[in-house]
Parts: structure tokens; sequence; C-alpha cells
């Protein structure tokens, strides 16, 4: 049993760290341990009448600093290894070409849209012409050779008496004034005439005037809705209202 570095008994370690005897600090873990304390020890002695376990006088302590714990080295640190080199990166493979389209018979490709057709708005209505000015019937009496009638007036007459007008102007030489409907020539077989109406293309009495070989030229130059003014000789009526020897006035 190790002794006390103090009163040299052997001695155990209290609960408290101390010596059995005097109460020194035993701070090594070579001392055994006794279950009491330093205090509990004296309490027992001195309610004890025995006279040999009474302690020798305690000598005056000291206190010495306890041992210092032994230092922990710590432990050796791992070697650090030098990161492998560097190796060179190669550049990814090349992704390979796109095969190229496979072209399907033209029955397979797929029709283009139709087009969506906008129908342009209606044009706008053109204005109606204005109606014709009502004919002033002229005096039947005042017509003579080299009166000038338009084929307007001649319908007038006609349609108000055409047995008068017939006899008023038969063997008289009359102008004519209207526009030109329809140009008729047939050299071979002798006809060669032009068919006049007026301002009221809705006529009873449109006026024929038959031409001369002679004046083929003139009736060539004729072009429809051009307005004329012909001088004839008044033939006869039927569906028309006829005139012969006609040459084209100016």
């Amino acid at each position: 049993m190790p002794a006390c570095p103090n009163c040299g008994r052997a001695t155990l370690r209290t609960r408290d760290w101390a010596c059995q005897w005097c109460g020194y600090p035993l701070l090594s873990r070579a001392y055994k341990k006794i279950d009491k304390t330093f205090k509990e020890l004296q309490e027992e002695r001195s309610s004890s009448s025995v006279a040999d376990t009474e302690p020798p006088p305690i000598s005056r302590v000291t206190y010495e600093p306890p041992p210092q714990p032994p230092s922990i080295e710590p432990p050796p640190r791992p070697e650090q290894k030098s990161p492998p080199p560097a190796t060179e990166r190669k550049p990814p493979p090349a992704a390979p070409p796109e095969p190229a389209p496979v072209l399907r018979p033209e029955a397979e490709l797929p029709s283009p849209p139709l087009p969506v057709s906008i129908a342009p708005p209606p044009p706008a209505p053109e204005p109606l012409p204005p109606p014709p000015a009502p004919v002033v019937l002229p005096d039947l009496n005042t017509v003579a050779d080299g009166s000038l009638l338009t084929v307007d007036e001649l319908d007038a007459l006609y349609k108000a008496d055409r047995l008068a007008a017939h006899a008023r102007l038969a063997n008289k030489t009359i102008r004519v004034k209207g526009f030109v409907e329809k140009v008729f020539i047939r050299d071979h077989i002798d006809v060669r005439y032009i068919m006049l109406t007026g301002v009221n293309k809705k006529l009873v009495w449109p006026v024929r005037c038959t031409f001369s070989r002679e004046s083929i030229a003139q009736m060539g130059r004729l072009s429809e809705g051009q307005e004329v003014t012909v001088r004839g000789k008044y033939d006869s009526y039927s569906k028309n209202i006829i005139f012969k020897d006609c040459v084209l006035a100016v």
C-alpha cells in the first residue's frame, strides 16, 4: 500500500481525494479508494475509545498543486496525397451526321392547305342613268325637204299617227339624227344598211338607212353607239321607218 507523502503512513484515498490519516490531498489514482470522506473518518476516530487507534498529531499541511495531467498529443495528421496530375481532356466525339430525309413520293406528300379566299366587297351599284327627256311631238305640217328630225321624234310621229306621218314624208329627203345600233354590209347580195336608234333605246319605230355601193368605205368606219346624221329619201315603213339612197351628212 503506498504511503502518504505528508504523514508517511500507508494510507488509502478517501472519497474526497485525501489521505485517510492526515487529510493530505491525494490526487494519484495509485492509492486505493475508501468509500468514506476524511471528515467521516475523523468523526469515527473521535468517538472511538480505543487509544491506539488515535491518529498522531496532524502536522501542518502544506498544499501542493495537483500534478498536471499528462499531455495528450494530437493524433498524427494523415498525409495529404498530392492530387493526380491533370490529364488532358479530350474533346467529345463529334455527333454523327443527321440522316438525309427520305423523300416520299409526291402522292404521299400532304397537300398544302387551301388559301382562304376572302370575297371582295360587292361593288357599289352604278347610278342609274337619268330617264330620257320626254320627246316633244313635232308639228307634222312643218316637215319639208331637208328637215332635220331625230329618231325619237320620228318614233313619236309614227306612234301618234303612222298613216299621217307616212303621207307627209312620202318622196321627201329628210336628215335623220340618231345613234348607230347596227352596221350590215352584204355587198354580194346588194344589201348595205345601218340601223339607228334614239336616246330612248326602247323604240317602237327604229330607222333603217340603206346606202349605195359607193358608200361602203364610209359605212366601214362607223361603230356601234356612234352619233351620226344621215340624209336620205323616205321610202316606206314596215317594222322600221325606211330611208334609201342615204349618205352620211356633215
